[in-house]
């Protein structure tokens, strides 16, 4: 291979043995880091210093005289991608345009090259799920579907499916007995017909149009394969069929591409990604070097201990054993709570008792596998005053304020974008009504024009005077707004909010949490400046790919000093001190669906069990609960499947590197658990003991050491249970534990912390 010369910057190029740039790599990432020719292959464990690989790899790259135009490094997240320039830049000084996600690597080659894919231009418009959801919702009016049998969400769904596989779909027989099918094919086709028409993409698009250009025109793939001398693809255990695709493409020349990542963290079959790509990587490439990263550097050994007993259980995967050479660290604890409302008080007070010690709120999170699990915790962290983040919540360019300046924006930069034209022409209210709307967007289909130069058009006879007269003031609005393109992205979204008055609609409008939405505004502002800042050639077009291109995930500041609260899958990547997993029970952790036909991938969701508990660096915590509420039934819940796997082959008693309490211990030892904790498959009851099992978080605190307070055998009072005897002490966590005997109420599991409990002698 002929390797370019050094263009625009100088690094000096130093043998491996005296480099002491390499020095703080171990051997196997060194060997990944070294590697120049051929394709290589880099099983990355759980915390193993990937990212450091990958880094280190990319500066070697450009010190042994590549130019950063020709080193192509993809990754998921826009979060990981600014990561990994940043840590290129300390090490040699040079920060690369050419790392970066996928889906921002489609939007430049299309911004670039799509005018080839008529009718599209580069002032294309991204489309985000909300806004492919309101096109459908008018395709499945016009064609009169019964909703009932095809919904937005289902159907948006199905297209995602078909474009990320790049499967075709056939015209089904019209008197075929398949009646989705045939809606679906219609629906699939009308929608592309609409994009096309509104010059717009959605974010699928952005990778199959990418690749549509590269397979229809041999010029331009060659022209990339010839600059990108050099790849790399993080996290390729999550790659799809288009991905896998477009890379394969780029690489098919030169063979010099570099993929990392774990199949064991491979979470996102639901969305497309196909583990065989990571799997099938050395049939594909049969010259690959295989290094394996087993050091963990992140979590104690008792973590590594519970992640690796859990994951042995999956078949499809490469032989691979982190371990590492930190403390052993406490026990994994598994907490038994009654119900979700005694489970969110608990987990709220191992909050607030954490934070008492002095540990950072930022450095401790809370996981669960379905968001509607943070609702009770969110209520008992705002009774104790615990300020929190929900990550992966209602994301900050998906609210309501957010969204109508942006479509004013996108106006101005794609006039062909109908959706935005119909968001934003009564917002704030002129008195232009669904009705006039209606007429407008028939008049464009008569005349084949796009919505906006109809509105624009001095022609409005078709309307009412009121109407025409409403239109025609939005018509001149838009034109005074046309001049803010050739001002800054700050000044842009400024005028936009000065010229629709939007500050006063809100205030009419929204009265209640007015101050909220404005604040919200003002942050769009900061965030226009600091892009003008930072991306001097990228104006408003930029910015407003940026906002649809970055997640909450993305924008989250984890330099607050807030609680975080997040889904198992958003918190893929990331680290805390001390991690809480919510609801590890069967029929949440693994998901056992009551509205699907086909059985549960449990290979995927023991995967993602598996991301939660290698997020944790000193502590881990997982909570179940006896019964929880379910469609507004208690019902009875089992702890998953998982936990006992996490035991690993302890018979007797529990293992050192996980602490159950009783109950628990006893629920995986005495049963198996069954299908579906939330009553599908079982009728199973529990015992007297289970049933009996009440921890009562009441807001009594002792300020006395509990252990000497409440001994075995002490006789104690409880305001609700009346009289009884301890006959058991032990500890959850931090907390003080004790099972009495009450002499009326039976046996009761109490935390002495809290409960209204006084000795008696």
């Amino acid at each position: 291979m002929t390797r370019p010369a050094p263009a625009t910057y100088r690094c000096r190029v130093i043998s491996p043995e005296n480099d002491a740039i390499l020095s703080p790599l171990n051997p196997q990432q060194r060997e990944a880091v070294l590697h120049e020719n051929g394709p290589l292959l880099v099983i990355a464990g759980a915390g193993s210093g990937k990212t450091r690989a990958i880094t280190y790899r990319i500066a070697n790259l450009y010190r042994r005289g590549y130019s950063p135009q020709s080193v192509l490094a993809i990754t998921f997240t826009n979060k990981a991608a600014r990561e990994m320039r940043q840590r290129t830049a300390d090490l040699c000084g040079i920060e690369s345009n050419w790392i970066s996600t996928f889906h921002s690597l489609g939007a430049r080659l299309l911004r670039a090259h799509i005018r080839r894919l008529e009718p599209y231009d580069s002032s294309f418009s991204i489309y985000d799920p909300s806004d492919c959801k309101s096109l459908l919702k008018e395709i499945l009016a016009a064609h009169s579907v019964d909703r009932a049998l095809a919904t937005p969400d289902g159907i948006l769904s199905d297209i995602s499916r078909l474009k990320n596989s790049k499967s075709e779909i056939s015209k089904p027989e019209k008197d075929g007995p398949a009646y989705y099918d045939r809606i679906l094919y219609e629906i699939f086709h009308a929608y592309l017909d609409e994009m096309r028409k509104r010059n717009a993409v959605d974010f699928d698009d952005l990778l199959l149009l990418s690749v549509k250009l590269f397979e229809e025109h041999q010029d331009l793939l060659e022209r990339y394969q010839d600059q990108f001398r050099q790849i790399l693809v993080d996290e390729y255990q999550d790659t799809n069929a288009i991905q896998f695709r477009m890379m394969s493409l780029l690489a098919e020349r030169h063979h010099n591409i570099c993929v990392t990542g774990d199949p064991d963290q491979s979470i996102y079959g639901w969305r497309g990604a196909d583990l065989t790509n990571i799997l099938q990587f050395e049939k594909q490439f049969p010259n690959v070097r295989v290094v394996k990263l087993e050091q963990n550097y992140r979590s104690t050994k008792n973590v590594l201990h519970t992640a690796n007993a859990l994951i042995t259980h999956n078949i499809d995967r490469p032989s691979k054993d982190l371990w590492t050479e930190n403390e052993s660290g406490e026990p994994v604890r598994v907490y038994r709570f009654a119900d979700e409302q005694e489970e969110a008080a608990g987990v709220a007070a191992l909050v607030d008792d954490l934070r008492f010690q002095d540990i950072a709120l930022k450095e401790i999170a809370v996981f669960y596998r379905v968001n509607a699990l943070s609702r009770s915790l969110e209520q008992q962290l705002l009774l104790r005053d615990i300020p929190y983040n929900v990550v992966g919540g209602v994301e900050f360019y998906g609210r309501k304020e957010i969204r109508d300046v942006l479509a004013y924006l996108q106006l101005l930069v794609n006039p062909r974008d109908s959706e935005s034209v119909k968001r934003v022409i009564n917002t704030p209210s002129r008195g232009i009504g669904k009705a006039t709307i209606s007429k407008l967007a028939v008049h464009a289909e008569q005349e084949s024009k796009p919505l906006l130069e109809v509105i624009c058009s001095t022609d409005r006879s078709y309307l009412g005077k009121r109407a025409a007269d409403c239109v025609g003031r939005f018509a001149a609005l838009y034109e005074r707004l046309s001049s803010a393109l050739s001002e800054s992205v700050q000044h842009a979204v400024e005028a936009v909010v000065e010229a629709t008055a939007y500050r006063d609609y809100l205030e009419e409008q929204y009265s209640g949490d007015y101050e909220d939405r404005l604040r919200n505004l003002d942050e769009l502002v900061s965030a226009a400046k600091e892009f003008d800042e930072t991306n001097t050639d990228s104006g408003l077009q930029g910015f407003l790919e940026q906002t649809r291109l970055y997640s909450s995930v993305d924008r989250w500041d984890g330099s607050e000093d807030r609680l975080a609260l997040m889904t198992l899958h958003s918190a893929k990547g990331l680290e805390f001190s001390f991690a809480i997993i919510l609801g590890v029970e069967e029929g949440l952790l693994p998901l056992l669906r009551r509205d699907s036909d086909s059985p549960p991938d449990i290979e995927e969701e023991r995967r993602l069990a598996y991301v939660g508990v290698t997020r944790a660096e000193e502590a881990l915590y997982l909570t179940h609960v006896a019964r929880r509420m379910r469609a507004g039934e208690s019902r009875q819940a089992f702890p998953s499947r998982f936990v006992r796997e996490m035991l690993g082959s302890a018979k007797e008693g529990t293992p050192a590197h996980v602490e159950l309490d009783e109950a628990t211990w006893a629920s995986l030892v005495e049963r198996s658990s069954p299908e579906d904790s939330l009553g599908r498959s079982s009728d199973r009851d529990f015992d007297s003991e289970d049933d009996s099992w009440d921890a009562d978080w009441g807001e009594t605190y002792s300020d006395t050491n509990p252990a000497e307070e409440f001994p075995i055998g002490a006789r104690v009072y409880h305001d609700d249970y009346g009289e009884g005897e301890i006959c058991r002490v032990h500890r959850v966590g931090r907390r003080l534990s004790v099972t009495i005997e009450f002499d009326a109420a039976g046996k009761k599991q109490i935390f002495p912390d809290f409960s209204p409990l006084r000795r008696i002698r």
